[in-house]
């Protein structure tokens, strides 16, 4: 069972968050300079609502799988001195995302720019990109990921933008279907 909530907070997080937070940066600057764009206001308002919705399911998740953590005996990741740390991560992406229920946060790019960043860089990974620079911060010695080349982080981050466009686009459609069943 906890594999399974890895995996769906793992789809959630990789996948759904970072997702939006890429295409929030392109809708920033598109929408900085063409301003009539209704299909891209229509897809930008489907995402917002399709995120509010994964940020309840996320937390729901999170706090099944925590509950669930106070069964086990000898896990010392929801009782010891940093009983906090499982929750900061979870409760500030479920609090970034409920934050779009606000329409002048929608409209604000600038917002917009700061929630798509704390979206993409969790504390997990600022941790470990500082104590990287720490340790050695000298470029030519960057070779942890020499295995990478640009056009792979390009295609990357284009797919985590299309599979994201591609499930709120989804959501919006079977949302309503539902509607249109629900009012027969």
């Amino acid at each position: 069972m906890k594999d399974v909530f890895d995996l769906l907070v793992q789809i959630i997080t990789v996948d759904i968050f970072i997702g939006f937070g890429l295409y929030s940066i392109l809708y920033v600057l598109v929408t900085t300079f063409k301003k009539d764009l209704k299909l891209l206001q229509t897809l930008d308002t489907n995402s917002t609502r399709f995120v509010v919705f994964v940020g309840i399911i996320y937390f729901a998740i999170n706090l099944i799988w925590t509950i669930s953590l106070f069964a086990e005996p000898g896990v010392y990741k929801v009782r010891g001195q940093y009983w906090w740390g499982p929750w900061l991560q979870p409760l500030i992406w479920t609090m970034i995302t409920q934050l779009f229920w606000i329409n002048k946060i929608k409209e604000l790019k600038v917002i917009r720019i700061i929630i798509a960043i704390l979206l993409i860089v969790s504390f997990e990974r600022y941790v470990i990109i500082v104590t990287s620079f720490h340790r050695d911060y000298i470029p030519w010695n960057w070779m942890m990921f020499s295995w990478i080349t640009p056009t792979e982080i390009i295609i990357g981050l284009t797919t985590k933008i299309i599979l994201f466009c591609a499930l709120a686009t989804l959501y919006s459609y079977v949302l309503g279907k539902l509607k249109l069943i629900l009012n027969y």
